[in-house]
């Protein structure tokens, strides 16, 4: 199995054809025992777009909460699965009366204590670029830093994620420069703010 699971994210990193970027490293797993405040942002071209979150964790494998997207102006209702160790899914369903959602599969490799796998398959019910792909490499240089390396594709356009993310205790923040490759001078910037509340 694990064979397999490596062999899919290394086609994920190189048969990319990527998603909406998760500033900095995906997160697979469900932190049991708290409730999450997740603040994301993106900026491209003059355009603002925040998505607050808020998650409770009913267990480690499964959170359910609600998110508000600030440039489109929608509430959605979310839920995450993780089944097993170091896999999720994520479904929103848009409160806005379009009948739209968006999902997305998500997983991690570790190789070892510093430098892991990721790769994150995304579809969005609303959007004419329905289905997108993110594969990254994601290293450790600490317990608080991590960076991150990746390919992201969207509607036959491929871009370059590079980011880093700082967590310390119950605080996460990352940041991300998705480029597309056409144009290295236009990146759109991803910032992810995250706050785990203790129950």
């Amino acid at each position: 199995m694990k064979k397999y699971f490596v062999l899919l994210l290394i086609i994920i990193m190189i048969g990319v054809i990527v998603t909406t970027a998760s500033a900095s490293p995906i997160c697979t797993n469900i932190p049991s025992g708290y409730d999450v405040f997740e603040l994301d942002g993106q900026y491209a071209q003059g355009m603002y777009d925040f998505n607050p979150l808020l998650a409770v964790c009913l267990n480690d494998k499964l959170a359910l909460g609600m998110m508000y997207d600030t440039y489109f102006k929608y509430y959605a209702v979310m839920g995450r699965y993780a089944p097993v160790k170091n896999i999720a899914a994520d479904l929103y369903y848009r409160l806005d009366g379009s009948n739209s959602w968006m999902a997305d599969l998500r997983g991690k490799y570790y190789f070892n204590q510093s430098f892991d796998l990721a790769g994150k398959l995304y579809y969005d019910s609303s959007n004419t670029s329905n289905l997108q792909l993110l594969g990254q490499a994601e290293y450790m240089f600490n317990e608080q830093w991590v960076g991150n390396a990746g390919l992201f594709n969207s509607n036959h356009t491929t871009f370059l994620v590079l980011g880093a993310a700082f967590e310390k205790g119950a605080i996460a923040v990352g940041i991300d420069g998705v480029f597309p490759t056409t144009n290295f001078s236009n990146p759109m910037i991803e910032v992810a703010f995250d706050y785990l509340i203790k129950k």
